[in-house]
Parts: structure tokens; sequence; C-alpha cells
């Protein structure tokens, strides 16, 4: 298969758009003032051979910074030059990790072991979930460049009192911070489980031991448990000092069957959220069931929370729970996948969705699993 080119990666192709890369915050669109054909040339030239850099594994960073001149149109648009290049370093950095997940997807199935398909699942769920990452990342960058306009307008334009545009813009631009701590503190947690789990495949496979006591010591379930009742005001020093159960000193179970039920409830569990409400729903062999939708449970597309409250109480009690905190939580217009996995997204969301497949002229299919969209 043919590599990808560094023109594909960003996006330039100054042998076919004479136009100008560069951004009119005053028309909101693209600039149309053509570039200079000399350059033309001499960014083909470079492009080119940051092609041969970018697949050796060698920085193209000083490069991109002698390309972005060349694209951008010499009246307007030169003091842009910077913000292309950190854009393009960005959409670098994505097709680095996504080569290094598909390079991770194709060693684990050199692996022969009962998880091995838990483990193509969350690669694929990983890989999904960049692809989604990527476009909110690209959305947010054309968000913030109509901020950096308004910002230029609000402190250069005419008098008058413009300091509740200054604090809207503020608020803006702290939620795109947010926004993106959020995206790569979720990419961060993705991007974990596939390696986590192969390292406990390896070692239950070679060591062939009993692993029932590094299953108890590192679930998150009877760790949680077990903190719970030693905090809890009923309990007393004796309880947590009580001696292995006879039946499990007696009866040990057999090495072969604990380790793959412990391996693949890990792989599950660190697919998922910690909370232990967030199990994955088993499927039924005749249809598609839908996931239910739980309190922590986000969107796929805006990485909103699905349930939202009804109403806001005041008690702001530690309490574990739901019934005594007084919040009523609904869900929102809701759909969900009927093809494959039972995911659940909101409805504008998806609408949206589906309007950006159809109109880069593919068919329409689930943001999760990437099974074609059954309405």
């Amino acid at each position: 298969m043919s590599q990808l080119g560094l023109q594909d990666i960003i996006q330039v192709y100054p042998n076919l758009e004479h136009h100008c890369a560069g951004f009119a915050p005053s028309k909101g669109r693209r600039c149309r003032y053509p570039t200079n054909a000399d350059n033309r040339a001499r960014a083909c030239a470079l492009l080119a051979k940051g092609t041969k850099k970018l697949h050796a594994g060698q920085p193209v960073d000083a490069l991109l910074e002698e390309l972005a001149p060349l694209v951008l149109c010499l009246r307007y648009h030169q003091y842009q030059a910077p913000g292309l290049v950190a854009r393009w370093k960005e959409d670098i950095h994505s097709f680095r990790m996504s080569q290094q997940a598909q390079h991770r997807r194709q060693m684990s199935r050199q692996y022969t072991s009962p998880y091995s398909g838990d483990l193509d699942e969350l690669q694929e769920q990983y890989e999904g979930l960049a692809e989604r990452v990527a476009i909110v990342l690209d959305n947010l960058h054309r968000i913030q460049g109509h901020l950096h306009a308004q910002e230029s307008r609000v402190r250069f334009g005419s008098g008058g009192d413009n300091s509740h545009l200054a604090t809207r813009l503020d608020l803006a631009q702290e939620i795109i911070t947010n926004s993106r701590r959020r995206l790569n503190r979720i990419l961060d947690d993705e991007r974990s489980p596939p390696r986590l789990a192969t390292q406990q495949t390896e070692s239950t496979q070679q060591d062939g031991e009993e692993p029932h006591q590094t299953a108890t010591e590192t679930d998150p379930e009877q760790r949680e448990d077990r903190s719970r009742s030693s905090h809890s005001p009923g309990s007393s020093t004796s309880s947590t000092r009580t001696s292995p159960s006879p039946t499990t000193a007696a009866n040990p179970p057999t090495p072969a069957i604990t380790s793959t039920t412990t391996a693949r409830r890990s792989v599950l569990r660190i697919s998922h959220s910690p909370s232990r409400d967030n199990t994955i729903t088993a499927r039924p062999r005749g249809g598609i069931s839908r996931r239910s939708v739980e309190r922590d449970h986000d969107c796929g597309i805006c990485l909103d929370a699905l349930l939202v409250n009804s109403n806001n109480s005041d008690d702001d009690s530690d309490s574990d729970s739901d019934a005594s905190s007084g919040e009523k939580e609904e869900a929102v217009d809701l759909t969900w996948c009927k093809a494959r996995c039972g995911n659940n997204f909101h409805s504008e969301c998806l609408r949206q969705w589906i309007n950006s497949c159809k109109t880069s002229g593919r068919d329409p299919t689930c943001p999760t699993c990437r099974t074609r969209w059954v309405d």
C-alpha cells in the first residue's frame, strides 16, 4: 500500500490549488488571492522532501516553517504562517499516533490467545475515538480562528464599551482550553488498555501459576468494597483481619481457567470507565441490544454527558447514594446504533455526523463501531 505524502497529511496541494491557504476573518472563509508561481514550485519541492523525512522518522518542523510563507498570499496573510505551522504539527502528530496504533494492532494479532478478539475490539474502539477527537480538534481550530478575528475587532474597533464582548471571548477561550485538556485525557486513557492487556496476557501464559491473589489485589471493585467496609462506622477492627475462606484454601481454582477469566475481566474493565455500572452489555445472538444510559456515559461525538440534570440540588453532601443527592437526571433526545454496537448518541450530534458523511461523499457509519448506519 502506498504511503501518504506530507501534502495529504496537512491538506496542502500547491500544484493543484493556486489560492492562498490563509483565512480571511472579514469574509469568514478561505482567502482567494493567488499565490506566487515560484513559491508554489518551491512548496512542491519542500513537500516531496518532507515526505521522505517524515517516513524516515526525521523531524520536519524546520521544513514546515519554511513551507508556510510559500502557500500564503504576499499581500494579506503572511502573518498567519505561525498558526499554520502549529496546525500542521498537530496534523502530523495525529498521523504518527495513528501509525503507531496500527503497528500495535498488527503486533497484537500475532498473539494467539483466548482474548485476542477483545484486544482487536479495544484497538478498533481507540482508532474510532482518535478519529472523532481529530474532528473535534479541527472544529476547535476553526472556532479559535473566529475568536481571534473577533478579539481583533474588539481591541482595535471604534470606541464604546466592549467589556462584555471581551468577557465572552475569555470564556470561549477557557472552554476551548478545557476541551483540549479533556480530549487529551480521554486519548491517554484509551491508549493504555491494549498495552496493559497484552502484558497481563504474556505474564499469565509464561508463568502458568495461580493468579487468584493478584486478581484480588488489582480488582478495582474488590479494592473499593474493601475500602468502604474498612471506613464504615459499623465495621469493627476484627472484620478486617478475617482469615481466608476455607473453601478457597481447600479448593483452589484451576490456573488456566482463572487466568483466562481474570485477563478477560481486566480487559473489559480497562476499556471502559472504572465505575462498576460501566460494564459491557452482552449482545444477544438474535439481534442488537441498546446499551444502558448511565450518569457517567458521554456522547461519542460531542463528548458531553448523555444525561442532564432536570433540577439542581443545593445539597453538597458527599454521599454516594443517588437517592439522597436530590438530583434527578433525564436523557435528552437520544438515538443508538442498531447495526452492531448499540451505543447511544445525541440525536442532533448524529444528524450532523450523517450530514458530514454525506457531504464528503461516503456512506454514513456508526461513529463508534464504523458499521454502516441503520436508521
